[in-house]
C-alpha cells in the first residue's frame, strides 16, 4: 500500500546564473507531497500511524520560510556575515551545494527522508515518490 503525507511550505530562493526573472531573489508557497510504500501491519491494521510523522515534517520545515541558496552564490556570505553582525534578527539560511531549483530540492528532501527511515527498522517501508509543486500547476515529481 501507499501512504501519503502533504505539507505547504513558504521559502525563497534564487537562481543564480539563470537567463530571466529567476536570477533575482523571490519567494513561493510550494506543496511537498511524500510517498511511500509498506506493508500494513497486522496488528496495527496500518502502515505506519499518521501521528508518527513528526520526523518528517520537521525535514519538510527546514525549508519553510528560508532562503535556499547555492554554496557558491555570493548572496549567501552577505546574508552569513548579516547573521554574524544582527544576533537577534537572523535569516534562516538552507545552502545546497547546487541551484537551488525544485529538483535539487527534492533531491535534498529524498536523501534526509531515505536516511531517516533506514533507521526505523520498519521492514519493507520505503521512499517512493516526491513531489515538489513549486507554484500551482508547476509540479517536479521523482520516484524512487
Amino acid at each position: 500500500m501507499i501512504l501519503t503525507k502533504t505539507y505547504e511550505i513558504d521559502y525563497a530562493h534564487r537562481l543564480q546564473h539563470h537567463e530571466g526573472k529567476c536570477k533575482n531573489v523571490h519567494g513561493h508557497t510550494a506543496k511537498i507531497t511524500v510517498s511511500f510504500e509498506g506493508p500494513v501491519n497486522g496488528h496495527t491494521g496500518m502502515i505506519l500511524d499518521f501521528g508518527n510523522f513528526s520526523w518528517l515534517r520537521d525535514i519538510v520545515r527546514e525549508l519553510d520560510h528560508t532562503i535556499i541558496l547555492c554554496l557558491s552564490d555570493p548572496i549567501r556570505k552577505l546574508l552569513i556575515d548579516y547573521n554574524i553582525k544582527e544576533h537577534s534578527d537572523r535569516i534562516n539560511i538552507l545552502t545546497l551545494g547546487s541551484v537551488p531549483t525544485a529538483e535539487n530540492i527534492i533531491s535534498y528532501l529524498a536523501l534526509k527522508i531515505r536516511t531517516f527511515i533506514e533507521n526505523l527498522e520498519i521492514k519493507d517501508f520505503c521512499l517512493r515518490q516526491i513531489s515538489f509543486e513549486e507554484t500551482p500547476g508547476n509540479i517536479i515529481t521523482s520516484k524512487y
